[in-house]
């Protein structure tokens, strides 16, 4: 698999995943240790898919309606169960500058 990164990369192996909770955000289950974490899309910002202190926000700045930003959440939120499902084996590659923390 060639990757596209353009910072080193640090990879993490035998992930799967539990549950997908919208267009940009997904829970894995390593297969060993059974440690859960949220994983973020890098590059991803989809609209929510119910109202919260972000979807009013979202709503003011781009001049649209709730109702029609929900709907373009599922819509992203459906796409991404296209290609991924729960119990998918994942590997997560992380950004060493930002992984680290400390790098500049």
């Amino acid at each position: 698999m060639k990757y596209s990164a353009k910072e080193p990369y640090y990879v993490e192996t035998f992930y799967n995943v539990i549950e997908i909770k919208d267009a940009d955000t997904v829970l894995v289950k390593h297969i060993f240790s059974k440690e859960v974490i949220e994983i973020r899309l890098y590059g991803i910002d989809a609209p929510e898919i119910r109202m919260n202190k972000k979807l009013k926000i979202d709503e003011e700045k781009k001049h649209l309606p709730a109702s029609l930003l929900i709907e373009l959440g599922r819509d992203a939120r459906n796409y991404l169960t296209n290609v991924l499902s729960v119990g998918d084996r994942i590997t997560i590659l992380t950004e060493i500058k930002k992984y680290l923390g400390f790098l500049s």
